[in-house]
Formats: C-alpha cells, structure tokens, sequence
C-alpha cells in the first residue's frame, strides 16, 4: 500500500527531504504531502567507498540483500517539488532483480516515469505495528544505488546530478530525517549512499510529535530523485542492493 509523502509536514509514514511539494498516494497511517521549506541536506558525492555498519563485532546487525525477492520493500510515496507534476504512481514498478546486484547478483529494481525536475520517489521498508522499533543510535546505516538507464541526459548527470537518500522516520509522529547523496557518476556505477541517524543532513524540525529519534525508528527507506533543474529528465532504472545497519 502505498504512502503520500511531501517534504516536510506529514502525519503518516511518507516523507522525504528538501524542498516542499504536493503528494500522493495512502497508507499506513493517515498522511497527506505538505510544505516545508529547505533543503534536503548536504551534498555529496559517491566514491571508492566501504562503510562498516557494526553492532561491534565486526558486521551489520541487518542486511536487506535482495538474493530472491524484495524483502518486504515497497514504493512508499511519491511528490515533487511546488508546481511540478507528480511521478505517475501507476507506471512506477518496483522488481526483484536476479541479475544485478552488489556484491552478489539479486537487488530491488525501480523503475520510475521522470519527466520533470524535482520529482522524487520513495521506497521503504515498514516495521509492522506490532514489531519494536530499530534502534539506530550509533551505527550507520549504507545502500548502494545503481542507474541503469535513464533518470537524466548521462552528461548532464555530471552537472545536475539526480540524487538520492537514505532516510528514516521515527515513532511517535513518524519524525523524518536523511542524509544525501549525488547521483553524478558514470552510468552503470555503483554510488555507496550513507545515513547517519544521529547526525542527519536533513530533519524535519516542524513536526508537532517532536525530534527525530534515532533510538526508535518505524520506517527505512531510499529516496530517489531527479536534479533540481535538469532539462533531460526521463523514465529511470535504478538497483538497490546491500541496505545495512
């Protein structure tokens, strides 16, 4: 079931980073895309990078690694920024894919019909209502994201690159935070995206429930999202693999 998210103000389990825009989709929760002014956090960019999201002995306590299936992954919301249309939520599809994948074959394919600057997706993965919240405080939690096709002109990526975030959002209140990264790499790489819950690039500081909580965290998920002023944007291909904490 999918989630309304807007960038910024929202009761339910949608959201996302940056500047404000109109929403849509419903789900767990009641939730409505809203407002909110800023930006979604530090730039980036991608490199020859390996981040260890340790419980201490070495490795992550979790690892979605997408092998088979999707994991119970889905597409959360979709929005865009003021006067942009939205991404058509009936033509986004959201696969297993057997063949792609880092390190290992197997990772969660979306594919997602851009056609305008600031459009934005989400997809995530939501914490049952009867299961205890993650307890972030302290790690790090790591993805690596792939373009396979489209989402912008190649050459322009360079310049307006699309971008993408690790994001989380915690319980009371659904409170939405995220770092950010920059799709700006040759097409067919591998960018390593890193979230650190305790230092967020972007926090939604105008939600009533309160402060973002890294202690106790309902829903994880990635943000994929087309450059603030490209002219190329264009359906995308994008892979997901290795979401660790």
């Amino acid at each position: 079931m999918l989630a309304c998210g807007g960038k910024g103000e929202d009761t339910g389990t949608g959201g996302g980073a940056g500047t404000a825009g109109a929403a849509t989709g419903g789900g767990s929760g009641s939730a409505t895309g809203g407002s909110a002014a800023g930006t979604g956090g530090a730039t980036g960019t991608g490199g020859a990078m390996t981040v260890d999201a340790s419980d201490g002995s070495g490795g992550p306590i979790k690892t979605y690694s997408f092998t088979n299936d999707v994991e119970g992954w889905v597409i959360q919301y979709a929005s865009s920024a003021p006067n942009t249309p939205l991404v058509d939520l009936s033509m986004t599809h959201l696969t297993h894919n057997a063949t792609e994948g880092h390190p290992d074959p197997g990772s969660l394919q979306v594919e997602i019909p851009f056609t305008n600057a600031g459009q934005y997706l989400g997809v995530a993965v939501v914490l049952a209502t009867t299961a205890p919240p993650i307890d972030l405080r302290g790690r790090v939690v790591t993805a690596y994201v792939r373009i396979l096709s489209g989402v912008q002109d190649p050459t322009e990526l360079a310049t307006i690159p699309a971008g993408v975030s690790v994001y989380a959002k915690s319980v009371p209140g659904f409170v939405y935070a995220a770092g950010r990264t920059n799709l700006n790499h040759v097409m067919g790489d591998w960018t390593p995206v890193l979230f650190d819950p305790m230092n967020p690039s972007y926090e939604d500081k105008t939600n009533d429930a309160g402060r973002f909580d890294p202690a106790n965290v309902y829903e994880l998920g990635l943000q994929l999202e087309t450059g603030g002023t490209t002219t190329t944007a264009t359906t995308g291909v994008i892979v997901i693999d290795t979401v660790s904490y």
